[in-house]
């Protein structure tokens, strides 16, 4: 999913909400992006249970790393950091 078309972005979106949970307004001041194309990836980081947020479908939620992929937050790191050309 980091790999494919839209991978950069989405990796981005991750690396910002590491750091921090942020709703898709925040995300979109902080990372520069257009809120549609914010709303786009966070819809598939949901879809693949990535990202979770923190009232399903009210405007304002907050997006967190889902607990499923905090289990596995060092692979995680590890991709986002590949996928921005960190690694």
């Amino acid at each position: 999913m980091l790999g494919s078309r839209g991978g950069y972005t989405r990796a981005r979106i991750l690396k910002a909400l590491m750091e921090k949970p942020m709703n898709k307004h925040q995300l979109s001041r902080e990372l520069g992006l257009n809120y549609k194309t914010i709303e786009h990836h966070i819809r598939v980081l949901v879809e693949n249970q990535i990202v979770e947020p923190s009232s399903p479908g009210k405007y304002g939620s907050v997006y967190y790393i889902h607990r499923i992929a905090m289990a596995r937050l060092k692979e995680l790191e590890d991709l986002v950091r590949k996928a921005l050309g960190e690694a």
